[in-house]
């Protein structure tokens, strides 16, 4: 009996842990997506905004010539980010009635159930997957969902610059040699000017714009839930 009841105990720790989702708020003044809303096992996820090219060819020509209004000749487009231990169910809601979607990528076979503004699908692994919804592969939601993140460096490490949960406004970021730049989930970090180039610290090359460029680095982390650039050398 005794045995019994501790292994109940031990499903009961266990169980949870198997299943956890962790998502940080948006800050308070981060814009949210109007297009959708998201729900992993029950926990709401923020779907935040992004700028990306026009579908429309005639816009994205415009962008090129005409450089100094380059910024209106835009689409947006939805993501989210979550970490994840475990299966999960992901739930999407839209505010219009959902005839028909597309889950990718397609080698997934991830197969959604539709009822009427919803979308829901069973999510075995992390995953980094699009949702397209009645055919709108551009106004689409990106869906980022991570293993549990490891490996965070200390906030106050040598050489590290951190960036925690947050909105962060600065003038600019230089980066000195042999440093770190971590930005946490649900950090937003817009800076006015940022040293040329860097390297990422997950082995994957990133080039940073130019100083002078407008940047909002909150794009960075949501796509790889947290990001850590190392820069090996000033340029």
């Amino acid at each position: 009996m005794k045995c019994v009841c501790c292994l109940c105990l031990f499903l009961a720790l266990v169980a949870p842990l198997r299943a956890a989702v962790y998502s940080e708020a948006a800050p308070p003044r981060e814009p949210l997506s109007t297009e959708f809303t998201l729900r992993v096992d029950g926990q709401n996820v923020p779907v935040h905004v992004a700028k990306v090219a026009s579908a429309d060819p005639v816009l994205r020509f415009k962008s090129v010539d005409d450089v100094p209004n380059s910024g209106k000749y835009f689409d947006v487009t939805s993501l989210a980010t979550f970490d994840m231990a475990g299966p999960v169910d992901v739930m999407v809601t839209c505010p219009g009635t959902v005839t028909n979607v597309k889950i990718l990528p397609a080698k997934d076979a991830i197969k959604p159930l539709i009822e009427g503004h919803r979308v829901s699908f069973h999510l075995e692994r992390p995953s980094l997957l699009v949702v397209e919804v009645n055919g709108d592969w551009v106004r689409s939601l990106q869906i980022l969902a991570n293993d549990l993140q490891k490996n965070v460096p200390p906030a106050d490490g040598p050489n590290t610059i951190f960036f925690g949960p947050g909105l962060h406004e600065i003038d600019e970021l230089r980066p000195p040699s042999d440093s770190t730049v971590y930005i946490a989930d649900g950090a937003v970090v817009r800076a006015k000017h940022l040293q040329k180039a860097g390297r990422l610290s997950r082995s994957k090359a990133m080039t940073l714009p130019c100083a002078g460029a407008a940047l909002s680095m909150a794009a960075f982390a949501r796509f790889t839930r947290a990001v850590c650039f190392t820069f090996a050398a000033r340029i």
